[in-house]
This record gives C-alpha cells, sequence and structure tokens, in this order.
C-alpha cells in the first residue's frame, strides 16, 4: 500500500462474507468526504464477536475480488499476518507510523461506536485518528465515555483534513437492507443472493463452496 496522498479511511470488520452494503458504503465515503483511499481491513482474529465462518484466506481474497478494478479502494492484510488478536488500536498505530502526515479516520458503525470503551487501549484511538460514525437503523448513538463531553458534529472533507486526528464525526448513509448473517443464512438455506453480493464474491463463494 502506498501513499494515498491524501486522507485516509480505515474500514475495518470481519467481513464474512464481505457484501453489497460493505463496498457501496466504502464508495459512498470516498465519494462524500473525499477520502484519497479508503483501506478495507478484514480481521484476523476477531476479539468483540465471535469467530468467522470462513478462514482469514478466504475473507481476504472476497474482500479483493469485491474491489477489484476500484483504485480507490484498497485492501490491506495487516490484521491476518499479524500474530495474535486484531486490537483495532493496533492496526492504527501501524497505518500512523506508515503515514504520518497523513489524516486517519477510523470508520464505525453506531452499535460499534457505543462499545468503544470496552476495547483495547481505547484512549489511544483519537490520538492515533478520528473516528467517523455511520449511523445504523435501529440502534441509538451514545458517546462513549473517553470522549468526555464532545460530541460527533457533521463529517465535511474541510473538518475530516483540518487536523491528522482526534476529531468525532458521524455521517449519514443510505441503508441498505443486508447484512453478512443474512447473506449466509441465505446461501446455507440456498437462496438467490444475487442482489446481496459483489459478482466476483458469490463466484469465489461458489467456487469455493463457502458457508454451506
Amino acid at each position: 500500500m502506498t501513499d494515498p496522498g491524501g486522507p485516509l479511511a480505515m474500514y475495518g470488520g470481519t467481513f464474512d462474507p464481505i457484501h453489497i452494503g460493505h463496498v457501496r458504503a466504502a464508495v459512498e465515503l470516498r465519494e462524500r468526504l473525499g477520502f484519497a483511499q479508503v483501506v478495507i481491513i478484514p480481521a484476523g482474529k476477531p476479539m468483540h464477536r465471535e469467530p468467522p465462518k470462513a478462514n482469514a484466506k478466504h475473507r481476504l481474497a472476497m474482500c479483493r475480488a469485491a474491489i477489484a478494478g476500484n483504485p480507490s479502494l484498497v485492501v490491506d492484510d495487516c490484521e491476518i499476518q499479524r500474530s495474535g488478536p486484531s486490537y483495532t488500536v493496533d492496526t492504527l498505530a501501524d497505518l500512523r507510523r506508515r503515514f504520518p502526515g497523513t489524516s486517519l479516520c477510523l470508520v464505525l458503525g453506531t452499535d460499534a461506536f457505543n462499545s468503544l470503551d470496552c476495547w483495547h487501549q481505547p484512549e489511544r484511538i483519537t490520538e492515533l485518528a478520528h473516528v467517523l460514525v455511520l449511523n445504523r437503523p435501529g440502534v441509538e448513538l451514545r458517546t462513549p465515555a473517553l470522549f468526555g463531553k464532545l460530541r460527533p458534529i457533521v463529517a465535511s472533507h474541510r473538518r475530516l483534513t483540518a487536523a491528522l486526528a482526534g476529531g468525532l464525526f458521524k455521517v449519514d448513509l443510505p441503508q441498505r437492507d443486508v447484512s453478512a448473517s443474512r447473506v449466509r443464512r441465505s446461501l446455507f438455506g440456498g437462496a438467490d443472493t444475487g442482489d446481496m453480493l459483489p459478482c466476483d464474491v458469490a463466484r469465489y463463494i461458489e467456487e469455493h463452496r463457502l458457508y454451506r
């Protein structure tokens, strides 16, 4: 991964599997907020949920298939290559070492943001990056204690680039009625997933008979 030459968004998750909602959210974030790149980082050994159904090799390959042909989206395998648990703060520190002069933004859904106080070394996160919260339907936004009285403000390119880290922002994106668990249930039951998966991801899943 080379220097993006502009603000960078870190979009992490298990991506088990990556679906059309993930990809469209990444594209819309880049277009709306002017990120030079959105970095999709599949977790190696996630600490806040049950182990993924597909192994790291398959999840990484599906992420790469999903964003093929879109140079503004990149996949980084740093968490999969790292031994031990996948801690977000370690990934942010790695990105900050590689790109010390770049505005860096951690993208979180509302549910993940609400539990941020329970993460590993959460107080370091805003030292390393901005936090950008994507509103999720049916989930009330609560500001974790580590932010004190700071409240999320509406994100803009100007605000994201005014500093390298330390901001708290929110953004509303169109919601898609799709989730990785719904995709897995559909695949297991033999239902059609044509409107939920990028074509190359669906082809990879079929070829490797995943989620059966």
